[in-house]
């Protein structure tokens, strides 16, 4: 006897087989789940492609390695074309990484290195801490004194329009104008804040 199934049990029949086949993978392979609080969680991880957020989760990045510099601390950093400058302390110093690389390119006498910006020929100003100072670093390691800014003891923070300089400084809290053609130097502004750690060009 040939027994004919109905449209309506030929669907179930077929709902249930499928559901069958498609709980196997799930039960199999669960995600393994990695969470951090702490900057020793992170360091004890390795991520290839990713980059973890302690609260935006996992997103693919390039593959990170680690460098190491002679120095206690970075304090500033800027991104140049293929170069990335660092400031640090506590002895200051500017690197340069690039292709992969470490390069020490210069030896300043400061606590640390507060401020980096492109000088538009390759190297770099660089704000100093403790003396009131801004020198030009070439690529090539060569440091030039641009000015010694009055009072000031910190230059926290630096930005270039045209040809001028702008330096936020402290403990006075405030904005100095360097032209850059004379070197000569003037405050700009004052604030209500004894340190002006950041400065941004708006065009």
């Amino acid at each position: 006897m040939r027994r004919t199934l109905s449209a309506a049990s030929l669907f179930l029949s077929t709902t249930l087989a499928l559901s069958a086949v498609l709980s196997l993978p799930a039960a199999a392979s669960q995600p393994e789940v990695w969470t951090f609080a702490e900057d020793k969680d992170f360091r004890t991880g390795t991520l290839q492609g990713l980059t973890l957020h302690p609260t935006l989760g996992l997103s693919a990045a390039p593959s990170l390695s680690r460098q190491g510099l002679d120095a206690e601390f970075v304090h500033c950093w800027l991104r140049d074309g293929n170069k990335l400058w660092l400031g640090t302390g506590l002895q200051g110093k500017v690197f340069v990484v690039e292709a992969g690389k470490v390069r020490l390119v210069a030896t300043v006498e400061s606590a640390f290195v507060a401020s980096l910006v492109p000088d538009g020929s390759g190297g770099v100003y660089a704000g100093l801490v403790g003396s009131g100072q801004i020198l030009q670093i070439s690529a090539d390691g060569k440091v030039t004194p641009l000015v010694k800014l009055g009072d000031v003891q910190h230059v926290w923070s630096l930005a270039k329009v045209g040809t001028t300089l702008y330096a936020g400084t402290g403990p006075s809290g405030e904005i100095h104008a360097v032209d850059l053609a004379s070197k000569a130097s003037r405050r700009h502004a004052a604030t209500n804040s004894e340190h002006v750690l950041v400065l941004q060009a708006d065009g």
